[in-house]
């Protein structure tokens, strides 16, 4: 299945840290920055990734889902280390 092209780019060869980045789409981008400081503030990230209430649209349900899938990408080969923001800006542009 193709991830909006993104299958056969090498994330590895401009990613050499141990974490997983965000696929840049461009008309959201402008958020990674925001997600990958709260990601990088333990207490922001722990407490989001202990947050689960259920309800549809919660950003900080979002933000946990999120927090995880980095997480997870980050035992990923190097060259796969990409996580995609999709549900998170969904929910996001769902907020007033």
């Amino acid at each position: 299945k193709l991830r909006f092209g993104f299958d056969n780019f090498d994330f590895g060869l401009y990613n050499r840290s141990p974490f997983a980045g965000l696929e840049n789409l461009l008309p959201d981008s402008y958020i990674n920055g925001i997600i990958q400081l709260f990601y990088h503030l333990p207490p922001i990230r722990d407490a989001l990734l202990r947050h689960v209430c259920g309800r549809t649209g919660c950003l900080a349900c979002e933000f946990g889902f999120l927090f995880d899938m980095l997480d997870q990408a980050r035992s990923l080969p190097r060259k796969s280390r990409s996580v995609q923001a999709t549900n998170f800006l969904g929910a996001l542009r769902l907020e007033p």
